[in-house]
């Protein structure tokens, strides 16, 4: 096991002290581990394994001209990298974002193909964004979160927004309709809320213990998989109380 692990890291071109730092395991558990004075448990053995693959802007380039040439056969040209890989703040953890432009007969269908294939040939996550997809307010580079929770964060502030206003509407309003036409356009709001945090990274998460993400999230699987048991007076109290604070906390992660 010692030999596979040495082995492995130097498949890898990577030394002790360039593991230990991706992997968070101490430089000298590392060299015991490689020498067979200690023995790494499976858990260690996999936490090693993941931080030796390679980085997503390693993997880029390495394959750069192959991924253009990539895109080119699925109607993508001017590939750009965003977030931490263009930045050089990638870690094991990260996805390579990179940014393309689309050609008028490609649609969502194609580029998730695009995407899929680009993973195979780079062997680390890939998230496509079409120059259509940016956000109207470009994410700001260097800011506490990365590009792609930005649009993440920014979506969760606008469905927020999109609640307030059928609060706006008033409670009699809400419950006037028989088709409950007002609670289904609330529910998909929360629904979605939860969504974009669950699309956050790790690090994103951990960074902001003040944000209820686990309560967010439990929200949405609630109303998605409890259907038949929503309280819709409960969603109208989360419309128009619940929202408000969660957009707040939330906005405050946003650049200005």
């Amino acid at each position: 096991m010692s030999e596979t692990l040495r082995e492995a890291r130097e498949r890898a071109g990577l030394s002790q002290a360039q593991l230990a730092h991706r992997s968070g395991v101490a430089q000298p558990n590392i060299a015991a581990y490689e020498s067979g004075r200690r023995s790494p448990s499976a858990t260690m053995v996999n936490r090693l394994r993941s931080a030796m693959s390679p980085l997503p802007h390693e993997a880029l380039e390495r394959h750069r001209e192959e991924l253009k040439e990539l895109a080119a056969q699925y109607g993508l040209s001017n590939v750009r990298v965003f977030g931490s890989a263009g930045q050089g703040t990638d870690t094991p953890q990260s996805d390579l974002d990179i940014l393309v432009t689309r050609a008028p007969h490609v649609g969502l269908l194609t580029i998730a193909e695009f995407s899929f294939v680009a993973e195979q040939l780079l062997g680390v996550p890939v998230d496509v964004v079409t120059d259509g997809g940016l956000p109207a307010d470009p994410p700001v580079s260097g800011g506490r979160v990365s590009e792609r929770d930005e649009r993440s964060l920014r979506e969760i502030v606008r469905l927020c927004d999109n609640g307030t206003r059928l609060a706006g509407r008033g409670y009699e309003w809400y419950v006037s309709d028989e088709l409950n036409t007002p609670g289904l356009a609330a529910e998909s709001i929360i629904i979605k809320i939860g969504e974009n945090v669950a699309r956050l990274r790790d690090e994103t998460i951990a960074a902001n213990p003040q944000v209820p993400w686990s309560s967010i999230k439990r929200m949405r699987d609630r109303l998605a998989h409890h259907y038949e048991a929503t309280d819709y007076d409960a969603v109208w109290a989360t419309l128009s109380v619940d929202l408000p604070r969660v957009r707040a906390v939330i906005a405050s992660l946003l650049p200005e």
